[in-house]
C-alpha cells in the first residue's frame, strides 16, 4: 500500500488552520458554494433518467467536487480549525494511491481493485448486517452472513448488549464491547471455515479508546481486516476519527473512510449532496488517510437511499469517481422495507445495480 499522506502535516493543520466556527462553516462557506457549484455545471437530476450516461455531466461533477473541497476543507470540530490543501497536494495523493488493495488471507485472501466505467469483472462484496443484536444472537447472524458463498468479507453487527447491561459510548463498557465483539466475530467465522475471511471493523466500538483497545491481531483484529475511520456531515472530523487516524496506520491496519452525505441537509437536494460525495471521497483521501471508502448517502426523512434520486445521485458518483479518480469504494444500501419482504430484496438489488 501507498504511505499515507503526510499524517504530521494533517494533525498540524488541524491546530493551526483558518479559525472558523461550526455555524459558519456551514452557513456562510459550504452552502453558498454548493448552491454556485450547482449552477455553474448545471447539475440537474431530471426525475426520469436513474442510470445516466453522459460523461460530461460526470466528468463535471468531479470538477464540482474538488471545487468544493478546495474551497472548504475539512472543518475539525474540537480547534475550529479548516484543513485545508491546495490542489497540487490532492493530486499528488490521488496519483501516490493504490491500484488494488489485499484483505483477508490464505484461502480467503481477495483483492479489491478499482472499477472502471462498464467493469465486467466481479465487484468486491462484503455482506453486513449493521444492525445490533444481543449478546444471544450476535455470534449466530454473523455465522449466517459469513456462511454465504458470495461473500469476500464480513461486515458486522453492532453488539448492543454485554452482561445484560446496554453497551454505552465512551463508558468502560464501550471497551468490553468491543473486545467481545471482536471474539464473537472471530469465533462465528472460524466455526463455519472461514477463520481468515475479511472482517469490516468492530462497529461495537463507538469512541476512539474502544476501537484503538482491539488493535491486536493475536485475539482482536487483524491488519488483514479494515478499520473505520468516519466523517462528521458534511466535511467534518473531531479528534476521536483523528486518534483512530493515527493508531490505525501506526498498527499497518487497512483504513476504511466512512461517510453518510444528507440529502435533506446542508447539502440541500441530490445535486449538492452529489458534490458534496465526491468532497467527502478526497476527504477520506486527505484526512481520514483511507485505503478503502465505504459510501453510504441517505435521505434525512426518510431514511434511506433506494429512491429514484439517490439511486441517480449514487450512480452519477459513481461514475464520476470511476472517470477520474482511483478511488476504491464500497456502496452501501439502506433499504426503507423491512425484513423477509419481497421489496427489501428489490431495493437491494436495485442498489446494487446502480452501484456497479
Amino acid at each position: 500500500m501507498a504511505p499515507p499522506w503526510r499524517i504530521p502535516e494533517v494533525l498540524r493543520r488541524s491546530e493551526n488552520g483558518p479559525l472558523c466556527m461550526e455555524k459558519d462553516f456551514d452557513t456562510k462557506i459550504l452552502f453558498p458554494k454548493i448552491k454556485e457549484l450547482i449552477k455553474e455545471y448545471d447539475i440537474k437530476f431530471d426525475g426520469e433518467t436513474i442510470i445516466p450516461s453522459d460523461n460530461s455531466l460526470a466528468d463535471d461533477l468531479w470538477k464540482a467536487g474538488l471545487e468544493l473541497y478546495l474551497h472548504t476543507g475539512t472543518l475539525c470540530l474540537e480547534t475550529s480549525r479548516r484543513i485545508m490543501f491546495t490542489e497540487e497536494e490532492i493530486k499528488e495523493a490521488l496519483i501516490s494511491f493504490p491500484e488494488k488493495i489485499v484483505v483477508g488471507s490464505g484461502t480467503e485472501r481477495r483483492e479489491v481493485y478499482h472499477r472502471d466505467i462498464e467493469d465486467r469483472r466481479r465487484p468486491f462484496c462484503v455482506f453486513s448486517p449493521s444492525l445490533p443484536f444481543s449478546e444471544e444472537l450476535f455470534a449466530i447472524v454473523e455465522m449466517a452472513y459469513a456462511l454465504e458463498p458470495l461473500a469476500d468479507g464480513v461486515g458486522a453487527g453492532v453488539l448492543d448488549e454485554l452482561w445484560g447491561e446496554k453497551v454505552r459510548s465512551k463508558a468502560p463498557t464501550d471497551v468490553a464491547g468491543a473486545g467481545a465483539h471482536a471474539l464473537m466475530i472471530r469465533e462465528a467465522v472460524r466455526r463455519v471455515g472461514r477463520p481468515n475471511i475479511y472482517l469490516a471493523d468492530v462497529q461495537t466500538a463507538l469512541s476512539d479508546t474502544a476501537q484503538i483497545s482491539v488493535s491486536n491481531p493475536e485475539w482482536g483484529v487483524r491488519t488483514t481486516d479494515g478499520r473505520m475511520v468516519g466523517t462528521i456531515s458534511e466535511l467534518k472530523i473531531d479528534w476521536g476519527g483523528l486518534n483512530r487516524m493515527v493508531n490505525f496506520h501506526k498498527c499497518g491496519y487497512i483504513i476504511m473512510s466512512l461517510f453518510g452525505p444528507m440529502v435533506g441537509g446542508y447539502a440541500g437536494g441530490v445535486e449538492g449532496t452529489a458534490i458534496v460525495s465526491v468532497a467527502t471521497h478526497l476527504q477520506g483521501l486527505m484526512v481520514n488517510q483511507g485505503h478503502l471508502d465505504t459510501f453510504f448517502p441517505f435521505d434525512i426523512n426518510q431514511l434511506n437511499n433506494t429512491s429514484r434520486n439517490l439511486l441517480w445521485m449514487i450512480s452519477l458518483v459513481y461514475q464520476a469517481l470511476a472517470r477520474n479518480s482511483p478511488f476504491l469504494s464500497m456502496s452501501n444500501g439502506i433499504g426503507a422495507a423491512g425484513p423477509c419482504t419481497e421489496m427489501v430484496l428489490l431495493e437491494a438489488a436495485t442498489h446494487g445495480l446502480v452501484s456497479t
